[in-house]
């Protein structure tokens, strides 16, 4: 239960402490799940309210608007009623790709010269980094939605000034670059926080085994352990807390062995 190594991705390279980590962050995932369906069911009301508003209602997007509610609706009834680790992550997913995808075709549906939903497609790709519980599906899907995004905006965009090619890819890759530094500083001190949180158990376990009541033998003053074995002192020690005995005479002892002599 030590505090053991993390990979380059944030994981344990223990993968039994790995597992304990993940059983650890399931109710705070749960609960990013649930923060996240909300925000976006209501953020779906409000643009398709928004819609309704305008001269010619765009049925298209208003369609893409009620199925990202539903689907927000659909995660957080998951992550609140059920809530396990692998209905959790996929509830995460999947409001991760509905969001992806409804941004991407209502971006398509806009004028070719419209490019103000640049700074929602770097937003979005930021809170994904956040949103997704593992680097690994974070990665996964930064890799399929940036590529598509900058495909997307070199072959149906045409932005009426210049500079538009390299800027809207180094934007997103700036976003990407944002998202996983915070994120691979967050990961990483999440774990290692969790590694000093089983040290301080397996420390606090130890003393009070330590502080119980100990049998031990008179005469030879070996020490009884919970499996009802007789160890000696030292052996004991070692097993229990991990202490390392070395052996010496006191002064007393010495005096006695030299008069002895």
């Amino acid at each position: 239960m030590a505090t053991g190594a993390i990979k380059l991705l944030g994981d344990f390279v223990d993968p039994e402490q790995e597992q304990r980590f993940r059983a650890y962050s399931l109710n705070r995932d749960r609960q990013l799940s649930i923060v996240f369906s909300i925000i976006v069911f209501f953020a779906a009301i409000a643009f398709a309210a928004n819609d309704f508003t305008e001269t010619s209602v765009d049925s298209g997007s208003l369609t893409i608007r009620f199925i990202m509610a539903a689907v927000a609706m659909l995660s957080l009834l998951l992550s609140h009623l059920i809530g396990t680790q692998a209905v959790v992550y996929l509830s995460l997913s999947l409001l991760a790709i509905t969001v992806a995808a409804s941004n991407t075709f209502i971006a398509l549906s806009r004028p070719p010269d419209y490019l103000l939903h640049l700074g929602i497609d770097a937003l979005i790709i930021v809170c994904l980094y956040i949103l997704l519980p593992t680097i690994r599906l974070q990665l996964m899907f930064a890799v399929l939605f940036t590529p598509t995004l900058i495909y997307l905006y070199s072959t149906h965009k045409d932005p009426v000034y210049e500079m538009a090619e390299l800027t809207v890819p180094m934007t997103l890759i700036l976003a990407n670059l944002i998202g996983l530094g915070v994120s691979l500083l967050h990961n990483n001190a999440r774990h290692r926080l969790f590694g000093q949180l089983e040290e301080l158990q397996l420390a606090q376990e130890s003393l009070s085994t330590l502080s119980q009541l100990i049998p031990m033998c008179a005469s030879c003053k070996s020490i009884r352990n919970d499996a009802g074995y007789w160890e000696k002192v030292e052996i004991y020690m070692k097993e229990t807390s991990g202490t390392q005995v070395t052996h010496g005479l006191c002064p007393a002892c010495a005096e006695k062995m030299l008069k002895r002599n």
